[in-house]
């Protein structure tokens, strides 16, 4: 069994489609197709079966893919480990983080870990926390920054950096963002939210529920952080913001708080990486950086 046909069968199982996978992959269709007949040669049973145009996976190629997973992320753990033993990389850190975490964590940690090794290389990866756990769990990226998991997951090696609170904001000179505003006040306004399984949505919506009102009538559903800012100060929709990134001193600063006492989400925020994992010594070095700043960023 070649692991080239288990990263074939995995990218054509992301994307749902031959045509597709080949496409990204830059090989032909027939070459996929014979990579999934050499799989189900292998293992005496067919792997997918077709629903219309679509490839459905069978119960089989469902456990094919939860090992297919972990072998094509144990080898590229093993090709890492060898490229830095080899001295090919002076040593490559992954990080997929938050708006707040790039904005307060990142340039902090970044600045300390530089100062001491400077041929460190970093790629950061910037989006909402349920795609960013996604790619953890993936083993495409080795850090993520941002709020801790609601629940233990063993799986998951976690360390607690600062906390953070999430508040209700609107674009300045919003009707809302007056004060003596209640919660009532906000029953009919607009949101722009992440996806629903985003902890911060779930928060919100319980929260409002427990208080009696109605749940928030999503107009704008985006998962792209960078430009949910952009997009709260040119419209009159609510969303929930970072309380650190509503700084009223900066001259760019177009949001504002919507002045509900008592109503805010408080997270801890911290590094997460995977337990059975692979981590390199510059991930570690990372990790101990971020510690180090802690109390710059708690105040």
């Amino acid at each position: 069994m070649e692991l080239e046909d288990l990263q074939t069968f995995e990218t054509i199982v992301r994307l749902g489609h031959v045509g597709h996978a080949a496409d990204q992959l830059g090989r032909s269709q027939p070459a996929l197709t014979k990579a999934i007949r050499r799989l189900e040669a292998r293992f005496g049973t067919l792997l997918f079966r077709r629903v219309g145009r679509r490839l459905v996976l069978t119960e089989a190629g469902e456990a094919l893919l939860e090992q297919a997973g972990r072998l094509n992320r144990l080898a590229e753990e093993t090709r890492r480990r060898l490229a830095e033993h080899a001295g090919a990389v002076a040593g490559a850190v992954r990080i997929g983080a938050g708006a707040t975490a790039v904005e307060h964590l990142l340039p902090h940690a970044l600045s300390k870990v530089l100062a001491a090794a400077p041929e460190l290389r970093f790629t950061v990866r910037v989006a909402m926390q349920d795609v960013l756990q996604a790619a953890l769990t993936a083993g495409e990226i080795d850090l993520r920054i941002g709020p801790l998991p609601e629940q233990p997951d063993p799986a998951i090696e976690s360390r607690l950096i600062c906390y953070d609170e999430a508040v209700i904001a609107a674009r300045r000179g919003h009707h809302l963002t007056r004060p003596g505003v209640t919660l009532a006040d906000l029953a009919g306004a607009g949101w722009a939210l992440p996806g629903p399984d985003v902890a911060s949505r779930r928060w919100l919506e319980a929260a409002l529920a427990a208080a009696g009102q109605p749940r928030p009538r999503v107009v704008l559903e985006t998962n792209l952080i960078q430009v949910q800012p952009s997009l709260i100060a040119a419209t009159d929709l609510l969303t929930l913001i970072a309380r650190r990134n509503l700084d009223p001193a900066r001259a760019d600063m177009r949001l504002a708080e919507i002045p509900l006492s008592g109503f805010e989400l408080r997270r801890p925020i911290g590094v997460c990486w995977l337990r059975e994992g692979y981590l390199s010594p510059a991930s570690l070095r990372f990790i101990s950086a971020l510690e180090a700043v802690r109390d710059i960023v708690d105040h």
